[in-house]
């Protein structure tokens, strides 16, 4: 019977995330200039950054790798626990086109709205050693055993700026579930740090 009920709620979840999946295009850009929190936090201000690539940010639209989007504020949205940045609703205003002597575009009608957060570079080998001391301690059966690798890679290699005991028992909390308990930071962007913009159709 449990298996039934399972199966049903997948049933009835998966045209949610279809269409969540299906709404939603990333670009990723690099900001043209410095924008403080309080900044940030102003209605209506207008930011503008520079696209990396070629994106398409709608069905129906595309930027062009170095396009200038200039995105408007709708809402700064502080940051919350379990590490949750800080991050801006925006709207998009106008494009640049590249290809055509940057020339800008109008989108101000199109109401093409999404959010706007600093880009998290994921260190895969770092990501990697989790996941593998994660799964070694599990089929082995070891209680703590992550958070035993932890100590001892503090004791071994200190971190910048703490002696040992320090290092061991930092990398101690970073390696517990307390560390969720802790929020995430307000958003600031410095001059050609990298952001994502996430569109919705």
């Amino acid at each position: 019977m449990k298996k039934v009920i399972v199966l049903l709620l997948c049933i009835a979840f998966i045209p949610i995330f279809a269409e969540a999946n299906a709404v939603i295009n990333k670009v990723y850009a690099v900001s043209t200039n410095e924008h403080s929190t309080a900044e940030l936090c102003s209605q209506n201000k207008q930011i503008s950054v520079r696209a990396l690539d070629t994106y398409n940010v709608t069905k129906t639209l595309a930027v062009e790798k170095n396009s200038d989007l200039i995105v408007e504020i709708q809402e700064y949205r502080n940051p919350k626990r379990g590490k949750r940045n800080g991050y801006l609703k925006i709207k998009l205003i106008n494009h640049s086109i590249p290809s055509k002597d940057d020339i800008y575009e109008d989108d101000n009608d199109k109401n093409i709205r999404g959010t706007l957060r600093l880009s998290e570079k994921k260190d895969k080998k770092e990501l990697a050693k989790t996941v593998g001391i994660s799964i070694t301690g599990h089929i082995l059966k070891i209680p703590g055993f992550s958070q035993a690798i932890a100590v001892s890679k503090g004791l071994i290699k200190p971190n910048p700026d703490q002696n040992r005991l320090q290092s061991a028992g930092h990398n101690l909390y970073e390696s517990t579930p307390l560390t969720y308990i802790e929020k995430g930071n307000d958003l600031s962007i410095e001059k050609d740090a990298i952001v994502v913009l996430k569109f919705k159709n």
